[in-house]
């Protein structure tokens, strides 16, 4: 079996490929951890790993070393609309509320995610963050902060070769 984690990670990122087209979009890129994009590789969606922490012990009775735990992770997913011309951004806000629908009911809705994080886990939207504010860059831009609850079993762990 796949790290938890990281077979987590994967499902939000096909769950992911699939919300431009459900929108509408003919051409998209969708990326895992991956920096600044411009032009012609947006629109596009972009997952980052994010944080992770203890929520709490399962059996955290005698002397259990590294103990089943439920750990709450904390993708951010990001929106980045096609460029537009500034200052007018027409639609940018209809725009990005879309994807925000569209992701949140994508996620909400997946039951090999929800199978994913098990009886003990749960998925959250904690902060949804737009550039459309004041000092910000006006781009088109959204944020979504997640938290995804699962449980951590050192014995399920698989330590896989990495290749670079």
């Amino acid at each position: 079996m796949t790290d938890k984690r990281e077979a987590i990670l994967l499902r939000l990122l096909t769950i992911l490929d699939d919300v431009p087209q459900i929108l509408g979009y003919s051409a998209h890129t969708v990326f895992r951890n991956r920096g600044e994009l411009k032009g012609d590789k947006r629109p596009s969606l972009v997952l980052l790993d994010g944080t992770e922490y203890v929520k709490t012990s399962l059996e955290n009775r005698g002397r259990v070393f590294m103990s089943r735990t439920i750990m709450t992770m904390q993708p951010q997913i990001f929106v980045l609309l096609r460029e537009r011309n500034l200052p007018s951004n027409a639609g940018v806000g209809t725009e990005l509320n879309a994807f925000h629908s569209a992701i949140t009911k994508a996620i909400a809705s997946d039951s090999t995610l929800a199978a994913l994080c098990g009886p003990n886990g749960q998925v959250s939207l904690r902060r949804v963050e737009t550039d459309m504010q004041t000092g910000s860059t006006l781009q088109g831009q959204l944020r979504m902060d997640f938290a995804v609850d699962y449980v951590l079993d050192p014995d399920e762990l698989t330590v896989v070769p990495v290749t670079t």
